[in-house]
């Protein structure tokens, strides 16, 4: 178990950040665990200033978030002008050109980007490759759904809200 874990997400839609926080907090196990919602890449950007030392574990932002820096832009000065090089960020995007958005990411310094919708399965996946290996709790978070036959497993996905 860690001792720390420092989160910060960034969103614009707070029923997305609830549920990404929601999640975040039954996969991931710290004595501390920190997360720090920024509705905005300037809210964001003002969170790193403030709480960056010592920086967080991982970033996970949206894509589009009015006004201002989507979250490509975002990473980018988190890179250049906060020092924050090694800090993994997670992008996740509903947009229609998955391809380019991905690649401009990619280019701004973003670790990875995640399509939304997208399975928890992905998400914890994503997280995995990002963060240490004593962050994780041992079971996989079983979503909360009804199926409709006893033994149907239905995956669970985080929507995709523009």
């Amino acid at each position: 178990m860690l001792n720390r874990l420092n989160v910060l997400i960034v969103d614009d839609e707070p029923d997305i950040a609830t549920l990404i926080e929601f999640n975040l907090r039954r996969m991931l196990k710290a004595e501390d665990l920190n997360i720090v919602v920024a509705n905005n890449a300037n809210e964001a950007l003002g969170a790193i200033q403030h709480n960056g030392h010592p920086p967080y574990d991982i970033i996970l932002s949206d894509y589009n978030m009015p006004p201002g820096m989507n979250g490509s832009e975002m990473t980018a000065a988190i890179r250049s002008e906060h020092g924050h090089l090694s800090t993994p960020v997670i992008l996740l995007t509903a947009g229609f050109d998955f391809q380019g958005i991905k690649q401009q990411a990619l280019q701004n310094g973003v670790t990875e980007v995640l399509p939304k919708p997208f399975q928890l399965k992905d998400f914890k996946a994503a997280l995995e490759r990002n963060l240490p290996e004593g962050a994780f709790t041992t079971s996989t978070p079983q979503p909360h759904e009804t199926s409709s036959q006893p033994n149907e497993e239905r995956p669970h996905t985080i929507p995709a809200l523009a």
